[in-house]
C-alpha cells in the first residue's frame, strides 16, 4: 500500500523507465498514479495490477496481501 505523500516519487520513478513511450502499461500505471495524487488517495499496487483505496482506509485486508 503507497500513502499519498510517497505517490510522488513513484510516479517520477514510472515516468523514468525509458519504455514509457512503447509501454502501454507503463502509461497506464503513470496515469493511475496521477489520479490517485490527484484525489489524495493511497494505491494498492500488484506488480502492473493498481487500485485505488480510500485514505482513509488504515490496513489492508488480508485478501489484499495474497
Amino acid at each position: 500500500m503507497i500513502p499519498p505523500e510517497s505517490l510522488p516519487g513513484f510516479q517520477d520513478i514510472v515516468l523514468s523507465d525509458k519504455r514509457i513511450k512503447e509501454d502501454v502499461h507503463l502509461r497506464e500505471l503513470a496515469d493511475k498514479i496521477q489520479d490517485a495524487i490527484s484525489r489524495n488517495k493511497f494505491m494498492i499496487h500488484f506488480g502492473m495490477y493498481s487500485a485505488i483505496q480510500d485514505a482513509e482506509m488504515t490496513a489492508p485486508s488480508t485478501a489484499a496481501l495474497r
